[in-house]
């Protein structure tokens, strides 16, 4: 099953079909919206979790990929959920500043070098400073591309007052200053992907299995050197060495990734007024947790939408709706 969209790099469908006809199965094509996705009202009764999570967001659309798969007789859904993670799909991966941890200034550098620079697009003497500077550093580091750390909307005194991250971030990020910075970022992008991929409790439903996300797995990739990872200075390079004889060359040789940000943007601006009224008037605005007026202008009917702020914006209405659910007079009498 392919699910595409219409925005730039959003419609994987030829990818998937010649995947299917490799496979030689059926291949169902989806349009995102057409389960009737919607950020509304719909929202508002979510179930009960242990915390919050933007499955939470998507309910909806989990509905309609179980009617599919029902229909189509399928009693599991397997994703590929990981693959960027366990095999290094990272533009800032400094893999040649693992291999001089490693090995130090080595013959072989040279090459670790080519291939990090067409990996991160940067040139070889900017991979090198930093393959030195990184690569005999044993000081705390973090990358200047991590996303997960900017936290826009969140007023900085709802955040511990020491600014200890031990209580916000995940522990696996924390003393692992003696490892190769790849692996730390590899590490990070661990934390995120098992966070984001736990399942919340429904009923009556098919069951979604992410075959990558696995012990073992994740052993054997924190194991490989990043600068394997990347050989031949492609995105999970060894993966792509791997599979060379499973996989369509289009498929195997591309370097694109898809993604689905002219979705979220769209549900984003479809249903502004809803979003602005379940964040501006809700628990987390009256209990000063995000900042009101830094949220204002981008909830606003007719603003645009920057990229950065839609992962942060997701996060507010997914644990709005936590907060919400927690706080249920029926829940509350319950307890």
């Amino acid at each position: 099953m392919n699910r595409y969209a219409r925005g730039p790099a959003e419609d994987e469908r030829g990818y998937a079909r010649a995947a299917a006809r490799r496979a030689d199965v059926e291949l169902i094509e989806s349009e995102w919206t057409a389960g009737g996705l919607k950020f509304d009202t719909g929202l508002l009764d979510p179930p009960l979790t242990a915390r919050p999570t933007g499955a939470l967001l998507f309910l909806r659309d989990s509905d309609f990929r179980n009617r599919l798969a029902r229909d189509a007789g399928a009693e599991v859904i397997w994703t590929g959920e990981g693959g960027d993670h366990f095999f290094v799909r990272h533009t800032g991966t400094p893999s040649a500043a693992d291999y001089v941890f490693q090995h130090g200034v080595r013959p072989a550098l040279n090459r670790v070098i080519r291939e990090n620079a067409r990996c991160s697009g940067d040139s070889y003497w900017k991979v090198l400073v930093a393959a030195l500077e990184l690569g005999y550093s044993r000081k705390p580091w973090t990358p200047s591309d991590a996303e997960l750390e900017t936290i826009p909307f969140v007023i900085a005194t709802a955040l511990p007052s020491d600014g200890d991250t031990q209580t916000t971030g995940h522990p696996w990020n924390s003393n692992v200053d003696d490892l190769p910075k790849g692996k730390q970022l590899q590490i990070r992008g661990y934390a995120e992907i098992l966070n984001r991929a736990a399942s919340i409790p429904r009923h009556k439903v098919v069951e979604e299995n992410h075959p990558l996300i696995s012990q073992p797995l994740m052993e054997i990739c924190l194991r490989i050197p990043t600068y394997l990872l990347l050989a031949g200075g492609s995105h999970r390079g060894l993966a792509r060495a791997a599979f060379k004889d499973c996989l369509p060359d289009e498929i195997r040789t591309r370097e694109s990734k898809g993604c689905t940000a002219s979705t979220v943007v769209r549900l984003f601006q479809d249903n502004i007024a809803f979003v602005r009224e379940l964040l501006l008037g809700g628990q987390l605005a009256q209990e000063r947790i995000i900042d009101v007026r830094a949220l204002d202008p981008i909830v606003t009917a007719g603003r645009p939408l920057r990229p950065e702020h839609i992962f942060p914006l997701l996060g507010c209405l997914s644990a709005e709706l936590w907060v919400r659910a927690c706080h249920a007079p029926s829940l509350r009498r319950a307890a």
